[in-house]
């Protein structure tokens, strides 16, 4: 086996799991896709709890981001980390 990465026409990087002597021109067509399918994250559930977190952390301007910047890192990590696991049933 070997791994081929493509670029999908949409811009998504891609891994393909085909055999060695196969072509590696033909990896979306016979290859085994490698990887995660993001498409069924709930993004407006994030988007709200995104919002509703840097709300409750008071963060409102440009200069609130500036100083919390920590804060709002945690926010977007837990956010996302959160729905992935949903997702994935992790």
């Amino acid at each position: 086996m070997k791994i081929i990465e493509t670029v999908s026409e949409d811009g998504f990087s891609e891994r393909w799991a085909i055999q060695d002597d196969d072509d590696p021109e033909n990896a979306r067509e016979i290859g085994i896709y490698i990887g995660v399918d993001i498409s069924d994250l709930d993004w407006e559930g994030m988007h709200k709890r995104v919002h509703n977190m840097l709300h409750a952390q008071g963060v409102f301007t440009p200069e609130d981001i500036r100083a919390k910047g920590n804060a709002v890192t945690a926010i977007a990590n837990v956010a996302l980390v959160r729905e992935i696991v949903r997702n994935y049933g992790a």
